[in-house]
């Protein structure tokens, strides 16, 4: 069984093609406050007045409602979100001390650990375990990675590698592995500790998304994208093929996959003829191996990559001072 399975996916990396046209339909517009600074969703948004932060919803006619509020201390800046359900902020010092903070419980969790301040923070899908690392402020300083579930003291994993990016079934990240300072590897990693290599040459990995189901991780660096398919056995990951494309675009960006998992939507800088960027973003969409790319949002003059793509308000971007939804159909 598993070797037919293998047989399907490695058919499937290989050959498949993308033989859907699309219908892009605008569903609507909403006006954004001058001040905010973060669209979470479609529905949240996170403006910033002085020093103190505020997450509002939007209550029919405006994002208007206020369900959270926290003062910036010194030194402290909103930094970004972690994903829909998270937002991250950093003390900025000798190094970052990173604050999360859970928009399901508006639980404000801050990270500081014994040999080191929090940074590289990321949240696992399925249960909410942290993965996050320190750094010792000595010369030669070792950065060592923890998992912390919030109920107890974190848990320290191993050293020397960096960046975590969570697979789907929150039992494994991605991250670079920097054995004797001198090479850098990229390696899937278990909540045990245990290392699987992927030679996949140097990936990149802050803008590595995984497919819903975990069965492809695409990595985009500087439009060079490697797309790695996995069949999942009893929890444990097996790299089954990958393969690197080379993106005929000027600047390929935020890439993230439809519900489904079907499709992958991304951002490509619309440059003059003397390669300033000073038209914005088409939206490109794909299959998920990369097989046939097309324009979905062609020269729409959309001035923020994509924000996402949901079941409920279709692909939402931001244009200006307006979040736009579209409804993406198949015909």
């Amino acid at each position: 069984m598993n070797m037919i399975r293998y047989i399907i996916n490695l058919f499937l990396l290989i050959s498949v093609a993308l033989a859907t046209d699309f219908d892009v339909k605008m569903i609507s517009k909403r006006n954004l406050p001058e001040d905010v600074i973060e669209v979470l969703n479609y529905d949240r948004i996170v403006t910033q007045t002085k020093d103190i932060i505020f997450i509002k919803e939007y209550d029919g006619s405006s994002y208007s409602k206020v369900i959270f509020d926290y003062p910036l201390p010194a030194k402290t800046e909103y930094l970004r979100s972690n994903s829909p359900d998270y937002i991250v902020m950093a003390k900025r010092g000798e190094y970052f001390e990173e604050t999360l903070i859970d928009l399901s419980t508006m639980e404000v969790i801050p990270l500081r650990y014994k040999d080191g301040n929090a940074f590289a923070l990321q949240v696992s899908a399925t249960d909410g375990l942290i993965g996050y690392q320190t750094r010792t402020k000595e010369k030669g300083a070792t950065r060592s990675t923890y998992l912390y579930n919030r109920r107890e003291k974190p848990v320290y994993l191993m050293d020397d590698i960096m960046g975590l990016v969570w697979a789907p079934n929150g039992k494994w990240f991605l991250a670079n592995s920097t054995y004797g300072r001198r090479s850098v590897s990229r390696v899937l990693v278990s909540r045990e500790g245990e290392r699987i290599s992927l030679p996949t040459g140097d990936i990149g990995i802050s803008g590595a998304i995984w497919s819903p189901s975990g069965d492809v991780l695409i990595a985009n660096r500087g439009g060079e994208v490697t797309i790695i398919g996995f069949d999942w056995v009893n929890g444990r990951p097996e790299r089954i093929s990958y393969r690197t494309e080379i993106l005929n675009y000027n600047s390929a960006v935020g890439s993230f996959f439809s519900p489904n998992g079907e499709y992958v939507v991304w951002a490509n800088e619309n440059n003059d003829s003397r390669g300033h960027n000073n038209i914005g973003y088409d939206i490109m969409i794909s299959d998920k191996y990369l097989s046939q790319i097309s324009g979905l949002i062609v020269h729409e003059n959309i001035l923020e990559i994509p924000i996402t793509w949901t079941q409920k308000n279709g692909l939402v971007t931001r244009l200006e001072n307006q979040m736009i939804s579209y409804k993406i159909s198949t015909r």
